[in-house]
């Protein structure tokens, strides 16, 4: 099917899930959009959550998208299920499919979870996790200085590795033997969260779970695109796009050359920007 898929996230750190999705699924084209105007929603309730999130969806509806990822762990935990059954298209996020490679990978049965304060205050993680294994022992942690430092590109340095590790002190002290990253911005973060991890913890990305998952759904319902489709990546945001051009490579790992701007609150009228 040619048919675009669709991706949103709060702002840049769905670039990370982007980025799995492309190298997963090469021959799709993408639509993905950033809501960069009213990021972040990791502080924000769920009502407002569910409300952003079928705009954005409703928004994404528009190209004629064969399928949807929500690739903000907060909206995939507080919305997820609000909004599936108002689109007729499949709609992936990134709890469950992080939650079951977590549940397969450990073997003590101590689970790490770190998030934005609403995914961990959401149980969301957790009660994944638990789903599958019920004798799991699952310990989350707020994470709320690291999406902000990944914004700002400060992935190096002194006081990002002394903020890592002090946030990481109950994960680390609970014995944990597998690691959740519940949010799109840390694998940016990710080389200093290994500085200060015990060898040995798997670190599960839920993006790269939720690529695989997505491709699963695409060829069960038979919407993969033919072999012959040439692949289109477009880059939406809701505020100026200067900013999402010169950092979205660090998410993304490739350059990002051409972004456009929807304009008007919500009136989803378009203008090209650089």
């Amino acid at each position: 099917m040619n048919a675009a898929l669709g991706v949103f996230d709060s702002g840049l750190g769905g670039l990370t899930v982007l980025k799995e999705i492309l190298r997963e699924l090469p021959g799709e084209s993408v639509i993905y959009f950033g809501d960069t105007a009213r990021v972040p929603y990791g502080t924000k309730s769920r009502e407002t959550i569910t409300r952003f999130s079928m705009e954005n969806l409703k928004f994404l509806q528009t190209f004629g998208i064969k399928a949807a990822v929500i690739a903000c762990h907060t909206a995939s935990s507080l919305a997820l299920d609000a909004v599936r059954g108002a689109f007729g298209f499949p709609i992936v996020g990134v709890v469950a499919p992080g939650a079951a490679k977590a549940a397969a990978a450990t073997k003590n049965g101590r689970i790490g979870v770190i998030g934005t304060r609403s995914t961990v205050e959401s149980h969301a993680y957790e009660n994944a996790i638990l789903e599958r294994d019920p004798a799991a022992k699952v310990v989350s942690a707020a994470c709320p200085l690291f999406v902000p430092l990944a914004e700002e590109g400060m992935t190096e340095g002194d006081i990002v590795r002394q903020i890592v590790a002090q946030y990481l002190v109950p994960v680390i002290d609970y014995n944990v033997d597998t690691l959740v990253l519940g949010c799109t911005h840390y694998p940016v973060l990710l080389e200093r969260i290994l500085e200060v991890l015990p060898p040995g913890i798997t670190v599960v990305n839920p993006a790269v779970e939720a690529a695989r998952d997505i491709a699963e759904v695409l060829k069960a319902e038979s919407l993969e695109a033919p072999g012959h489709h040439r692949h289109d990546t477009r880059y939406f945001v809701s505020d100026e796009p200067s900013k999402f051009v010169e950092l979205g490579p660090l998410f993304l790992g490739r350059p990002i050359t051409r972004v456009e701007r929807v304009v008007e609150e919500y009136g989803w009228n378009l203008s090209n920007a650089a």
